[in-house]
């Protein structure tokens, strides 16, 4: 799926329908009236509205068990999948487009200018490269939780929920930071991947391979690089989804976020895990320009 765009949107969409049930998972710890022994399952199961979360999302036959549809049930849920993906990709390319063209162009730029010896033009690439990043920084301190309240409501208005996904990074900062960390941290190994590439050819043994040997030794390569892509992927995504519930949790229940400004399915979620979706503390100034 990391080299086929249909199949890899596909993947997308599960993730974030995976990321949906670690939301509602996260309210459901921190339901007051718990009974003891209680499984997510069990309490899943006894909600009629909940019972699709039971599991973790299919990736082909319908989650709804009423389904009796047979051609509907075969494909409910990769349609779904696939519907998500695409308006997960094509919401976050709006926000990665700018600071993502900024640095290609900035390393357009400097092969420009190095081949061209265009020395006076010399800052044009780094002055690029740098804004790019620093846009890039900003968007990626947003884009994670924009993506989770996507997951979590699947309406493309959230992803343009400004003021409050912001309330949200500003009580869960530093999960938040711990999070997009976790994304430059999961890309290191890929980094590390590539560069072994062009070590490795280098080698006798890779070297004199044939070229049907060399494509299956990069097809075998490529398919378990994949893997790693795709776990890092959903454990990110998941964790990204408890952050966003712990925060809008937090920010609800003490009057910064308004019951009004939830969706539906949230507000039924957390109501019913047996969650306040009232102010019960008036909200506190705290420090949190540092």
């Amino acid at each position: 799926s990391c080299q086929n765009p249909l199949l890899a949107l596909i993947g997308a969409g599960w993730g974030y329908r995976l990321a949906r049930r670690s939301a509602l998972k996260a309210w459901w710890k921190k339901r007051p009236n718990a009974m003891e022994g209680e499984t997510f399952r069990q309490f899943a199961r006894s909600h009629e509205h909940l019972q699709a979360f039971e599991r973790t999302p299919n990736w082909f036959l319908a989650q709804d068990k009423q389904e009796h549809n047979r051609l509907v049930t075969t494909f409910h849920s990769l349609a779904i999948n696939l519907w998500l993906g695409f308006r997960a990709w094509f919401q976050s390319l709006v926000f990665l487009a700018i600071p993502s063209s900024l640095m290609m162009f900035s390393w357009y730029s400097g092969w420009d200018n190095s081949f061209h010896k265009g020395y006076e033009q010399f800052d044009v690439g780094a002055m690029l490269g740098l804004f790019g990043v620093g846009l890039l920084i900003v968007v990626m301190l947003y884009l994670p939780m924009a993506q989770a309240r996507f997951a979590v409501t699947q309406r493309v208005r959230s992803f343009y929920d400004f003021r409050l996904i912001r309330k949200v990074i500003r009580r869960q900062w530093s999960s938040c930071l711990w999070l997009v960390a976790g994304y430059a941290l999961a890309g290191l190994p890929l980094i590390l991947a590539g560069s072994f590439l062009g070590v490795a050819t280098a080698t006798e043994s890779l070297a004199n391979l044939t070229p049907q040997e060399a494509l299956a030794f990069l097809n075998k390569y490529y398919f378990v690089w994949g893997l790693y892509v795709f776990a890092a992927f959903v454990l990110l995504r998941a964790w990204a989804g408890r952050i966003y519930a712990r925060g809008l949790l937090t920010c609800v229940q003490t009057g910064r976020i308004q019951d009004a400004s939830l969706k539906a399915w949230e507000r039924e979620a957390m109501q019913t895990c047996g969650l306040k979706t009232e102010a019960e503390s008036a909200p506190k100034r705290s420090l949190l320009w540092t």
